[in-house]
């Protein structure tokens, strides 16, 4: 298989009945060699180019654009950043063939180069960014939920030491992790489970790609439930792990080998990264990792259930253009009865993108479920009635007052004749 043709090869593209969109990295064709050679550096690619390639791109009847220009916040660009390249969503029968051929332009650029696998990315995969900052620090200082005040109303409800409690709790029912740490994993066995391991993020398949970077989007996982532990923080740290149920034709990888179109692995010790595909890799649950210790968290108890709400993690974007953008794609789908509105983002000239609509929004009041494609927890809606409640409260204090004031300042006509009596008296 040519080196355009492995762009693809990477198990997102399995199964896909969905919109999808799609993100990978380039490279200033220059530096290929450098990055190839040098792949822990990768998350440090800074092109130059990027106007360039959009510019060209935009030549070629492509719909692109730099991801600093305002159009970039509509769904309907392709959009150019100094490290990679997000597409629009696509019908699942074009995405395929359209990533090759955008790649392709890519490479005729002649300064430009793939440089990570294609990765087609789910509707369900991206998260909201904040709607509402939370006003109290946590003590994850890190974890940004995307409407604060839910973890104002957790914390009023079940106490400001609730996730406290319940690492403790975990903590003394928890069993030895260094047994699983030290199991040497068999990926031709279906029976062990693919480990993602995350610094407290706990939607299953969301996507945080740090910094945008288009070669991170995907969900990563590993057989290795000690390659997982890294990713948590390391092996005296606290984060979670997800389990998810390997696929028959599961691809493999080694290290940054994605990022880099490497080929699948076939030596089992090097065979470390894999991608976790919604539809392909059913979710088996979740766990608490805590160094030395693990517990397996229950699905089915209301207070463990209030900590996965109070775990979510929100979209981080590296420019509010792109942070607009991802409201537009999650507004946009809620509007298309929860699923992506896609585009064919070379049929027409960047000129053609009204970008009216989406800039309007922004002054929009939103609430996290105007964006949030999942159903609504418990909690969430607990809060929901919750604020319901406060804002007719609210209307109906200021009612009482007004009409207590209007009756207070109302004059009757034997009040105002005594009125102008005393005042002639004096």
């Amino acid at each position: 298989m040519d080196y355009i043709g492995k762009l693809v090869q990477n198990g997102t593209f399995e199964k896909l009945t969905e919109p999808v969109a799609l993100y990978f990295s380039y490279v200033d064709i220059a530096k290929y060699e450098y990055y190839k050679k040098h792949k822990e550096l990768i998350v440090e690619i800074r092109n130059f180019c990027k106007r360039e390639l959009a510019a060209y791109l935009k030549e070629n009847k492509y719909q692109a654009v730099t991801d600093d220009s305002l159009l970039a916040a509509h769904p309907g660009a392709i959009v150019v950043s100094d490290t990679g390249i997000q597409t629009p969503f696509l019908e699942p029968e074009m995405a395929k063939d359209f990533g090759l051929e955008l790649a392709e332009a890519v490479e005729k650029s002649g300064f430009a180069k793939p440089l990570s696998k294609i990765f087609a990315i789910r509707l369900e995969q991206l998260p909201p960014p904040v709607i509402h900052p939370q006003q109290e620090k946590t003590m994850f200082t890190y974890l940004r939920h995307p409407d604060g005040r839910i973890l104002e109303y957790i914390r009023e409800r079940y106490g400001k030491d609730f996730i406290d409690k319940l690492y403790a709790e975990a903590w003394k029912q928890g069993l030895d992790a260094e047994p699983k740490k030290k199991h040497k994993h068999q990926v031709e066995d279906l029976s062990e489970p693919l480990n993602s391991g995350r610094k407290l993020a706990i939607e299953a398949f969301y996507s945080y790609a740090r910094n945008d970077m288009e070669c991170k989007y995907e969900v990563f996982g590993t057989p290795s439930y000690k390659h997982a532990v890294q990713f948590c923080g390391g092996d005296d740290k606290f984060g979670l792990i997800h389990h998810f149920r390997k696929s028959e034709r599961q691809l493999y990888y080694s290290n940054y080998a994605m990022e880099t179109n490497g080929e699948p692995e076939k030596d089992p010790a090097k065979q470390l990264e894999t991608v976790i595909v919604p539809g392909v890799n059913p979710y088996l649950g979740v766990e608490m990792y805590m160094g030395q210790r693990y517990y397996e968290i229950p699905g089915d108890e209301e207070r463990w259930k209030v900590f996965l709400e109070y775990m979510r993690a929100a979209y981080i974007p590296k420019s509010d253009i792109l942070r607009q953008r991802r409201l537009n794609i999650l507004l946009d789908a809620k509007e298309n009865g929860n699923r992506a509105v896609t585009y064919v983002p070379n049929d027409t000239s960047t000129a053609d993108l009204l970008i009216d609509k989406y800039q309007a929004r922004q002054e929009k009041s939103l609430e996290l479920e105007d964006v949030l494609i999942t159903p609504a927890t418990k909690i969430r809606k607990e809060y929901h009635d919750f604020i319901v409640n406060v804002e007719r409260m609210t209307r109906e204090v200021k009612e009482i007052k007004a009409d207590s004031h209007k009756k207070t300042h109302t004059q009757t006509p034997e009040t105002e004749k005594t009125t102008l009596n005393h005042n002639q008296e004096r």
